[in-house]
């Protein structure tokens, strides 16, 4: 009877797994449930499961959960700790999560091509959407745009159709490689290139711009470092920038969107809505409304640099006289430039160093620049020694991370539930494999790894 309930759970935990690219879709409120209960899943076999312990001494997960205790102390020593440990107490959830996930892709060797299926049949539905939703003005089920110039399909009054495709599209592409049937695989691979033409359009249509660097950042990443996708991604990439030149040209509202609003609002040309004298004729980022946020974030910062004023506690900060740059500069007004105070500071980096403080932000900045260094030692190997440093999977999961800690960009709330849960998804594949040495190829021992993938029913992949 244990045995039997044991497995019945087991095949409860994958189906919610399969079922998370959907989640994703349909809103935080079943993310947080997967999310969770894997999380308490993975706890209850910490105990007595080895492979778990394994994935827990992992110095990724070390690191996490250092962090994660740091974040709860954090905003115990908070003006506001209550408010605070919102954000901080259960966040280590999302590393219990993609443990788990790790844990179950080794366990069920056919999980992470049933993963795969699941997240390309979630694109394509989104994909088909959100055209359908551009072309007529509403999507299958008759919700019209929130936005008149911006589609959202599913995602409805929450714009971030491109920030699914573009955050979860080097998965797309690690899953491709861990297809082992010459059949299978051809007619995936040839509906993928047609796959990938219309994700970039559509992530431009979207009118997301964050997600279009997001888009190239990753295309950028491919080629250099993934040989195997290089020609493909060349020649999709080519066609879809043709595709939006084209649509540039004719559709002259999304043109203003995602290059003349952007150049406006930072500063590279004058706009009658967007004064440089309104700033000092001082360097804007990305937008005077994000600059205010910034600028907001910088004062909260300075009282306290190295620990930070806690988790959350931006929202409630901001609005304080002495935190406020309307009090402090009365001459920028917030409906010409946008509010100062949100719920966050809308980056990363800015946000954790206000809330986290030095010692909470530096780790992640460090993380970052290991991860861009890995990448870096990639692209010599690849273009310059012939080989790979190392497998090729790893280098996508590796351009997922670094397009989620990437400096140079506005992003959404660091302790949001929605966007962790992105961020972790691709740590559990990551933790899988490298965890898991048998699913890796070796560069010292093999020169083409190329070849190695695609030689068929490999045992490696």
């Amino acid at each position: 009877m244990n045995i039997s309930f044991s497995k019945y759970l087991e095949n409860s935990m994958i189906l919610l797994i399969l079922a998370f690219p959907v989640a994703l879709i349909v809103g935080p409120l079943f993310v947080n449930m997967i999310t969770s209960i894997i999380a308490i899943y993975t706890l209850i076999l910490f105990p007595f499961s080895k492979s778990v312990k394994k994935i827990f001494l992992n110095k990724i997960s070390i690191f996490i959960i250092i962090f994660s205790i740091y974040l709860i102390i954090n905003s115990l020593i908070s003006t506001n700790p209550l408010f605070s440990l919102g954000s901080s107490l259960f966040y280590v959830r999302f590393l219990l999560f993609a443990i788990g996930l790790a844990y179950f892709l080794g366990k069920k060797s056919k999980l992470i091509n049933w993963f795969g299926y699941s997240l390309w049949i979630c694109f394509i539905v989104l994909v088909i959407d959100g055209y359908f939703q551009y072309i007529f003005g509403y999507n299958i089920f008759g919700w019209e745009k929130y936005d008149p110039i911006r589609i959202s399909s599913f995602f409805r009054d929450e714009l971030i159709l491109g920030s699914y495709l573009s955050r979860l599209l080097p998965l797309c592409f690690f899953l491709i490689l861990f297809l082992n049937k010459d059949n299978i695989k051809k007619i995936i691979f040839i509906f993928f290139c047609f796959l990938l033409i219309v994700i970039d359009i559509l992530i431009y249509l979207t009118g997301e711009r964050t997600a279009f660097l997001f888009l190239l950042l990753i295309t950028v990443g491919i080629i250099l470092t993934v040989p195997y996708f290089r020609l493909l991604r060349i020649i999709t990439f080519g066609i879809s920038l043709l595709a939006i030149f084209v649509i540039s040209i004719s559709n002259n509202s999304i043109k203003e969107r995602m290059i003349d609003f952007t150049l406006q609002q930072s500063g590279v040309i004058n706009s009658e809505n967007y004064e440089p004298e309104e700033f000092n004729n001082k360097f804007v980022a990305f937008s005077p409304a994000h600059q205010l946020h910034y600028d907001s974030a910088y004062l909260i910062f300075l009282d306290s640099p190295l620990l930070g004023q806690g988790p959350k506690m931006f929202r409630k900060l901001c609005k304080a006289e002495k935190y406020d740059i309307f009090f402090i500069n009365p001459s920028k007004q917030c409906d010409v430039t946008g509010c100062a105070c949100s719920t966050h500071p809308h980056h990363t980096y800015v946000q954790l160093l206000a809330e986290t403080g030095l010692i909470g932000a530096v780790p992640v900045l460090i993380i970052f620049l290991i991860i861009s260094y890995q990448l870096f030692k990639q692209f010599i190997y690849v273009n310059f020694k012939k080989k790979n440093f190392m497998d090729p999977r790893l280098a996508l999961l590796l351009i997922s991370f670094f397009i989620t800690l990437w400096p140079i960009a506005p992003s959404g709330n660091f302790f949001g539930s929605w966007l962790n849960s992105v961020y972790y998804l691709p740590l559990g594949f990551y933790l899988f494999l490298s965890t898991n040495s048998r699913f890796l190829l070796y560069p010292d021992k093999i020169n083409n790894i190329i070849e190695e993938i695609q030689k068929p029913n490999n045992e490696n992949t």
